[in-house]
């Protein structure tokens, strides 16, 4: 072999080890925003569900508070309060409370 060609052979493989921690370094890259992404995901999941328990807290107990129907539309008082007291009650069966 000569002097020429094992300068060549050397060349490749320094170049060939470059190309190889390049795409290392690229997948773990890759591999780290995953793992973050996945973090990211979890916390905004347990965010919502916090939010969630705070809301029932409100909503709950003015759902279970029960409130007669009114029976002539005089009663605009007891109409709004009945009013409010259905849309009570739909978050609460939309959160589950």
């Amino acid at each position: 072999m000569s002097a020429p060609e094992a300068e060549a052979r050397k060349r490749r493989g320094r170049r060939g080890r470059a190309y190889f921690f390049l795409v290392l370094f690229c997948l773990c890259g890759m591999g780290a925003n995953l793992l973050w992404s996945v973090h990211l995901a979890d916390q905004a999941q347990s965010s919502n569900q916090q939010t969630q328990r705070d809301l029932c807290g409100v909503v709950a107990p003015f759902a279970a508070t029960p409130v007669p129907k009114p029976t002539s539309a005089a009663q605009h008082a007891t109409e709004a309060a009945y009013e409010w007291h259905q849309r009570f009650v739909a978050l609460s069966a939309e959160f589950h409370c």
